[in-house]
């Protein structure tokens, strides 16, 4: 499980046997087996699943990731050597 980035108390990751569809999955840094978890897809920024983060730190997120769209995409497709 490559981790891009800790920020903030979350960390941004990808699951390595998910290499279909770029996105990418933030939860509590350091892990909590159980914790809150978000997975937002890279190309066209929609949430494609959330569990445990309340809907300021889901919006939160989502800003972040939007931001920070281009370097994540460049890290799945670094990782993923599409």
């Amino acid at each position: 499980m490559p981790i891009v980035l800790i920020i903030g108390g979350l960390r941004f990751f990808f699951y390595s046997n998910e290499g279909l569809r770029p996105h990418i999955h933030v939860g509590l840094s350091p892990a909590r087996k159980g914790g809150p978890e978000m997975k937002v897809w890279l190309d066209t920024l929609e949430i494609a699943s959330s569990r445990g983060f309340n809907k300021s730190s889901v919006n939160r997120i989502h800003k972040f990731i939007e931001e920070q769209q281009e370097f994540l995409n460049d890290q799945w497709e670094a990782y993923f050597d599409v």
